[in-house]
């Protein structure tokens, strides 16, 4: 498992060393200088060493043991003579992983908790240009976007949003609302001496590429590539409009258009379903405008100028 995923699973977890080992098979050893005692915090149960049954953790005396419970006796043998670093619980110490990220990506360290799933751990830019720099813990591509969209809706000004790893969607998303995209696996490496920068060159991605979606019954479904769906299919003049915008970019190759004219062009091009003067967005798109402003960028809100993205 990638360290900085882990992170999104893991970071409000209380475990005994051995749980941490075997969660963190892989990237254990960087981790484990992250891990900090949960004082007088004993474990309840231990992992078996060979079957990875639960053992209970029973004090005797000074020493501890880990028993199988009542009628599993054969599955699993006792341990015996347990330090007291074996049954404590640790958790990981995030103010210090967050801190050490800020300072590997050039930032001013400020680890403020602003939600249980996104950050404010540091500021980048000096004077008028300083803006927040937010790391979002995103265990898979739908949180990603969800929690970008959280961030900037909670910060208006320009801000920059953290993800462990690179999500195309959050990224034109991003851009969409003047904020950019850190990729934390691109940007800084968990080495055995610390967090550092990365030494790797940044990947080269073309930041007006096409967004593969995938079409579903006749634009009744349109599938992003982190697997979310957005559903069209009671959108019908939406649905019949989207189907010709997209149509219009195979043909043509050409990604901006005018909403006024394309509607107008639309209307000429059949007689069944009209549409009004309705705006672009917030009419057609009544209710599903966070999916609108995946699929297409606004270029200039005046002249209704825009840019689809699939």
């Amino acid at each position: 498992m990638i360290p900085w995923i882990c992170l999104s699973y893991f970071r409000f977890s209380k475990l005994p060393l051995a749980d941490w080992r075997r969660h963190l098979l892989g990237v254990s050893k960087p981790l484990q200088a992250y891990l900090a005692k949960c004082l007088g915090e004993i474990a309840g149960t231990l992992p078996c060493p060979q079957s990875g049954q639960r053992l209970r953790v029973v004090r005797r005396g000074e020493q501890f043991i880990a028993i199988p419970e009542e009628g599993f006796e054969t599955d699993a043998e006792e341990l015996r003579k347990l330090t007291l670093k074996d049954v404590q619980l640790w958790t990981l110490d995030m103010p210090r992983l967050e801190r050490e990220i800020a300072v590997a990506l050039g930032l001013i360290p400020q680890v403020v908790e602003s939600s249980d799933r996104f950050t404010l751990i540091g500021i980048a830019g000096v004077s008028e240009s300083r803006k927040p720099v937010f790391l979002a813990y995103a265990a898979n591509a739908e949180e990603s976007i969800t929690l970008c969209a959280e961030v900037v809706r909670h910060n208006p000004r320009k801000c920059a949003v953290i993800l462990p790893v690179y999500d195309q969607p959050s990224e034109e998303f991003l851009r969409r609302h003047e904020a950019e995209l850190i990729v934390l696996e691109e940007s800084v490496s968990l080495t055995v001496d610390g967090i550092v920068a990365s030494s790797r060159p940044a990947p080269v991605r073309d930041t007006n590429a096409v967004l593969l979606v995938d079409v579903i019954n006749d634009y009744k479904i349109l599938r992003l590539p982190n697997g979310r769906e957005i559903d069209l299919s009671k959108k019908h003049k939406c649905r019949a409009f989207v189907r010709y915008l997209h149509e219009r970019r195979k043909k043509t190759s050409n990604r901006i258009f005018y909403y006024d004219e394309e509607r107008q062009n639309f209307n000429e091009s059949q007689s069944v379903m009209a549409i009004d003067g309705s705006e672009f967005k917030y009419g057609l798109f009544r209710n599903l405008t966070k999916d609108f402003d995946i699929l297409f960028t606004t270029l200039d809100s005046a002249s209704d100028k825009y840019q689809i993205n699939f």
